[in-house]
């Protein structure tokens, strides 16, 4: 039998809000891990330049956490039990947009040089680091309405 729809949030705003910010966590963790191996793996930082801003990849982690808050927290207003694949590759398509843009930002506000920016940005684009970061993103925003629709259904 079909849950019926709740107005905009299937679970109330509340709840919505509190399943948003547990997926922002372990989204983080995710991404500090995944950044880690990637760096193990391939000998190369995050950051890999020594004349960018310390401040850049903690930034860029926090403007994809944000970014993915925001996909879950739009991805919960309807429940289908179906994966939503349109929000899930919107969510990593603007974390592999928005989260070089943020480092390009730093980088710009720190060295008055827009072209750097841009550079880095370009760089961080092209590595392993923001696409993991995107498709960790796509994954987790995908993963979230089906995981809560098996909750439903055992009630």
């Amino acid at each position: 039998m079909p849950t019926p729809d709740r107005g905009p949030l299937r679970y109330g705003l509340g709840r919505a809000v509190l399943i948003s910010v547990l997926c922002t966590v372990l989204y983080l963790a995710v991404l500090v891990g995944v950044w880690g191996f990637v760096s193990l793996l391939t000998g190369i930082d995050v950051v890999p330049e020594p004349g960018i801003p310390i401040l850049a990849g903690p930034i860029m982690a926090a403007v994809a956490c944000i970014v993915l808050l925001l996909s879950v927290l739009f991805s919960l207003r309807r429940i289908t039990g179906r994966p939503p694949v349109a929000r899930a590759v919107v969510a990593g398509a603007l974390v592999y947009l928005i989260v070089p843009l943020a480092g390009a930002a730093v980088l710009t506000l720190d060295a008055a040089d827009p072209v750097a920016g841009l550079l880095f940005a370009a760089e961080m684009a092209t590595g392993a680091f923001v696409p993991a970061a995107a498709i960790a993103a796509a994954v987790l925003v995908a993963a979230v309405p089906p995981v809560l629709a098996l909750g439903d259904r055992s009630r």
